[in-house]
């Protein structure tokens, strides 16, 4: 296979304090490089992208290809940049070198709302200038009436936001970005960054703000802030519905999170097609939306996704609590058992549909959640059952 690697973020691990699996070599060189962005070969609706990247150390693979899964290009890539430190947490041998790494070298990379909110300064660039290689786009339409659509909308003007490879440039890296009007370019700038990953987020940001600030107004687009929110790093979702949840991961860390849910719309216009917002904060940056023919199958298509996405992580060995103020939480947790019971709650949708890379779940750790969810529910009917029974029993005179 054909490499096209177009972000990568490279650091050194002092030799001071290395254990563990790569005890006793030294320094140890970090490369975390990430692939252009391709459709997704198993799942529906066709428009779903993933951007594979590993973990390099020492010029060995660490961690073998992991994927981050988006509705387009820039999702996928930012998806994919913010699981890389979910990864150091969730596999053993990587585990041990995270408190290792200085933080700076995530701060850019985590779930959405720790990026910075302020988008960093970009650099006007000349209209003719010949473009870069672009490495992800975002499409979408307005038109008459407030019509609003992702991707290409008949009879409305199609605006398509291109994100460039990141170039070095002395001592730093540029990431240019562009946005068309059907075929014309009408803005292009650049954003600078420390690398290639800190260049693409800080360009994500920036394309936003220039949009936001100046064409949109010019434009008298009605364009929904939360079609933004992984590009802009502020949550302006409506949630139609949520859990509370505590991840655990495979190293003993945890993160609070969020399991949700956003209101379907309909996209303006005409065009019967509507959005559905999904999140699964502090495991994923990335929060839909998905689309469907109509709300209720947008839905259907935000539960797919999440159902696939907590299928992935499940194997990898995370697991959650659901969220409990009390003080007296702590003693009750079963990290296993509230896993277990949130697959039971969600039924089929947690499953591998089809994937085209073989099945994920090697160690049989989905299979073991599944049965104790039988005991569950096995140990739950029982008590049902002596209840009917007593109160039987009670009522005989």
């Amino acid at each position: 296979m054909t490499l096209d690697i177009v972000v990568m973020r490279t650091f050194r691990i002092p030799a001071e304090g290395i254990e563990g699996h790569f005890a006793d070599r030294g320094p140890l060189d970090i490369t975390i490089r990430f692939h252009r962005p391709i459709p997704v070969p198993y799942t529906t609706p066709p428009q779903d992208r993933e951007c594979r990247y590993e973990i390099i150390i020492d010029s060995e693979v660490a961690s073998p290809s992991t994927y981050g899964h988006g509705y387009d290009d820039v999702s996928a890539l930012l998806n994919a940049i913010e699981g890389v430190e979910r990864d150091f947490r969730i596999r053993d041998h990587l585990a041990g070198l995270l408190p290792l790494i200085p933080g700076e070298h995530f701060e850019d990379m985590r779930e959405l709302g720790v990026v910075p909110k302020e988008a960093p300064s970009s650099i006007p660039v000349a209209l003719d200038t010949p473009p870069g290689d672009v490495i992800a786009r975002r499409e979408f339409s307005i038109g008459p009436e407030g019509f609003f659509g992702h991707g290409a909308g008949q009879g409305a003007t199609t605006i398509t936001i291109e994100m460039c490879r990141p170039v070095k440039r002395d001592d730093r890296y540029e990431c240019e970005c562009a946005f068309r009007v059907g075929l014309d370019v009408v803005h292009r700038a650049k954003v600078s960054g420390v690398d290639g990953v800190a260049a693409f987020s800080g360009a994500a940001r920036a394309v936003v703000a220039d949009l936001e600030t100046r064409f949109f107004r010019e434009w008298d687009a009605v364009v929904p802030r939360e079609y933004f929110d992984d590009m802009r790093g502020v949550e302006m979702t409506q949630w139609a519905a949520e859990e509370k949840v505590i991840w655990v991961f495979p190293d003993g860390a945890r993160r609070r999170g969020r399991i949700a849910v956003g209101v379907p719309k309909y996209e303006s216009g005409d065009s019967g097609t509507a959005r559905c917002p999904y999140a699964l904060d502090g495991l994923e940056r990335v929060r839909g939306p998905m689309f469907g023919e109509g709300t209720l199958q947008a839905m259907a298509h935000a539960y797919q996704m999440i159902g696939l996405r907590l299928y992935w992580r499940f194997c990898d060995g995370v697991r959650l609590l659901y969220f409990q103020p009390d003080e007296e939480a702590e003693a009750k947790e079963d990290p296993q058992g509230d896993t277990a019971r949130l697959i039971g709650m969600l039924g089929s949708l947690v499953r591998d549909h089809g994937n085209s890379r073989g099945p994920a779940d090697p160690e049989g750790r989905l299979a073991d959640l599944e049965k104790l969810r039988e005991e569950q529910m096995h140990k739950f009917a029982e008590e049902c059952r002596q209840e009917d029974e007593d109160e039987s029993s009670g009522g005989e005179p």
